[in-house]
């Protein structure tokens, strides 16, 4: 092959096709320069929890999740879960070059997930129950922030298990991308409910 027909062959100079991910669009030489720094990416992931904690709390602080808080326990989980990682799935349905290996789409999942449960914790730690006692703001950082964090693994990992060619929600495979968002909501929904059965025997405290 000579140096013109290496330009022309859909991958630029000295990167073998077999280098991109198997899961990744192959991108042309202009897009692959144009990937930005990882920071900014991950930067757009955190901005993505933020924007999906504001969506999802806007929701639960209506009067029908106020006055029906198992119905609310039942569907925020798979709604948070769906929200959480908005973000990452448009990049890597309209990006997918932006993304060279598994490991970054898992951390930044992780990154979208601490945003989102940071901000949903302050919300709920100061403003919709203000007079709770230390132990609450402990259980809300600690706990729930751990519970983000899994779910968002889970998910993350499906997403980079299930992605064919870059394109998420295409083909076969998007069965099985739904399969790990329904585990992923499965679980935070089992969580759910068990702490709205555990405050109803007594086992927990409502910290209202």
């Amino acid at each position: 092959m000579t140096k013109g027909d290496e330009h022309t062959s859909g991958q630029p100079p000295g990167r073998a096709e077999h280098d991109l991910p198997d899961w990744a669009v192959r991108p042309t030489p202009r897009k692959l320069r144009k990937r930005p720094p990882i920071v900014v990416i991950y930067m757009l992931g955190i901005l993505g929890g933020l924007l999906g904690a504001a969506v999802v709390m806007s929701l639960s602080f209506a009067p029908w999740c106020l006055f029906v808080p198992i119905l609310s326990f039942v569907m925020i989980g798979p709604l948070e879960e769906l929200c959480k990682p908005i973000i990452v799935i448009f990049l890597l349905e309209r990006r997918p070059y932006w993304m060279r290996t598994r490991v970054e789409v898992v951390v930044l999942m992780l990154m979208s997930a601490l945003a989102f449960a940071t901000l949903e914790n302050i919300l709920y730690v100061y403003v919709r129950y203000p007079n709770a006692a230390p132990s609450y703001a402990v259980y809300r950082f600690g706990v729930c922030t751990a519970l983000h964090l899994i779910t968002s693994t889970i998910f993350g990992l499906g997403l980079v298990r299930t992605g064919r060619s870059g394109r998420m929600f295409r083909g076969v495979k998007s069965g099985r991308f739904l399969l790990w968002y329904g585990v992923a909501a499965a679980i935070h929904t089992a969580y759910n409910c068990t702490v709205v059965f555990l405050q109803y025997i007594g086992l927990m405290p409502t910290w209202q």
